[in-house]
C-alpha cells in the first residue's frame, strides 16, 4: 500500500524507525510530494542540534522515496495527493489530519515517540 510522508513525519526518524513501522502496517511504497523537499530544504537553514541531526537523517530517508507532483503549500500538496494516489499520510500535524481524514484518507501518527498507528 502507498503512504505518503509529510516532513514531520520523515522527522519521526528521530524516534522510530518509520520504514520498518510503515511495513508493519503494511505500507511499502513512500511517496514524498515535491513541496515538502522544499519545507526540508528551507528548514536546513533554521535547525541546530539534535533537530538538525533529524533533519539530516530524514533526508537521506528521501532514496527510499518516490517524489512525486505536487503544487502550492505541502499541505494542500499533500491531500491533493493522497486523494490522486490513493494513500494513506503519515503526520503528526493535527490541522491536517483532521482536514485528510474529513476526506476519507488514512491519517497514520506517532504515538508515544514508540510506534506509528492509524488515526481513527
Amino acid at each position: 500500500m502507498k503512504v505518503l510522508l509529510d516532513t514531520n513525519g520523515l522527522l519521526m526518524i528521530r524516534w522510530v524507525d518509520i520504514f520498518s513501522e510503515l511495513e508493519r502496517l503494511g505500507y511499502n511504497e513512500y511517496l514524498v510530494v515535491e513541496p515538502v523537499l522544499n519545507e526540508l530544504e528551507a528548514l536546513k537553514k533554521e535547525l541546530r542540534g539534535s533537530d538538525r541531526l533529524a533533519l539530516n537523517l530524514a533526508s537521506s530517508l528521501l532514496e527510499r522515496c518516490k517524489v512525486i507532483e505536487g503544487r502550492g503549500e505541502a499541505d494542500d500538496a499533500i491531500l491533493e495527493a493522497a486523494l490522486r494516489e490513493g494513500a494513506a499520510v503519515l503526520t503528526n500535524d493535527k490541522e491536517l489530519a483532521e482536514r485528510l481524514r474529513a476526506e476519507g484518507i488514512r491519517v497514520l501518527s506517532l504515538r508515544q515517540k514508540k510506534y506509528i498507528f492509524e488515526r481513527r
